[in-house]
């Protein structure tokens, strides 16, 4: 397991979000991250440490050896990326619509044109999840596929029982009930 999560390390680092490293003096503070970069603005946030714990159970769950993990974690980050910049087009767009909307300069065409344009990003969003999921085979066993399509599903169910347990969300300044 110690391998399988230096792998993932290493993964991570050679794919760029550690390339800072090498340039940067050592810290200043004796805080953990290292700086990573000049705009670093502190520990990982919940949700830098919620996708940590994402990768650290995916590797638990689909029993990843040091193969399957260096070829894996790229293909499953780059997918994420291109999700997620999807996904802020479509938050972008939300939020043209909004001030649209709130101005009071709402045409039919307007509307037509709006409603095609998320359309498109969500043919585009599903086109991509299509894509990596045809990609599966190159990386995982048939059994590994399996437990991957149910990983995502599982993991907020046991996101919500941790939740439910505390009675509050992981991270949070609040007292449990």
């Amino acid at each position: 397991m110690k391998q399988i999560a230096f792998m993932i390390i290493l993964v991570f680092s050679l794919t760029g979000t550690g390339q800072h490293v090498a340039a940067q003096s050592p810290p200043e503070s004796r805080y953990w991250p290292p700086r990573m970069a000049p705009d670093w603005q502190g520990p990982p946030g919940p949700e830098n440490r919620l996708e940590m714990l994402r990768i650290w159970k995916l590797t638990e769950f689909l029993g990843l050896d040091q193969d399957q993990a260096a070829q894996f974690y790229p293909a499953l980050q780059a997918h994420r990326e291109a999700m997620r910049g999807i996904d802020s087009s479509v938050v972008n767009l939300h939020k043209s619509i909004f001030q649209q909307v709130n101005q009071g300069d709402v045409s039919p065409q307007q509307v037509v044109e709006w409603r095609q344009e998320l359309l498109a990003l969500q043919q585009k969003k599903v086109a991509q999840e299509q894509a990596f999921l045809k990609s599966l085979p190159q990386y995982l066993t048939p059994e590994q596929q399996a437990k991957y399509l149910v990983f995502e599903w599982r993991f907020q169910q046991m996101l919500r029982n941790a939740i439910r347990e505390r009675g509050r969300w992981p991270g949070s300044q609040n007292p449990p009930r």
